[in-house]
């Protein structure tokens, strides 16, 4: 399996080379921070279409949750199983 992880998609080129190579492309928002920068690659990253949008409503252990165990199930990849130990 080849992987490969941008921190961030700012442009429309972005998005393409990642579709490009069978990607996914993801954004994180969190309600209250980010909204209104007029930095033109942060106006251009809000209009971009995503396979998927995940809320970042709650806290960092949430949103790792989210990560370790939602995440792979999404991608079709295996994922952590959470125990009980």
């Amino acid at each position: 399996m080849r992987t490969a992880t941008p921190h961030d998609c700012r442009f429309q080129n972005d998005v393409d080379a990642v579709r490009a190579a069978d990607g996914k492309v993801l954004r994180v928002t969190r309600p209250g921070y980010g909204e209104g920068d007029a930095h033109a690659s942060e106006a251009e990253a809000a209009t971009l279409e995503v396979d998927h949008e995940i809320p970042n409503d709650t806290n960092l252990a949430g949103l790792e949750r989210w990560i370790r165990f939602a995440l792979p199930g999404f991608l079709g990849v295996p994922g952590l199983v959470q125990s009980d130990e």
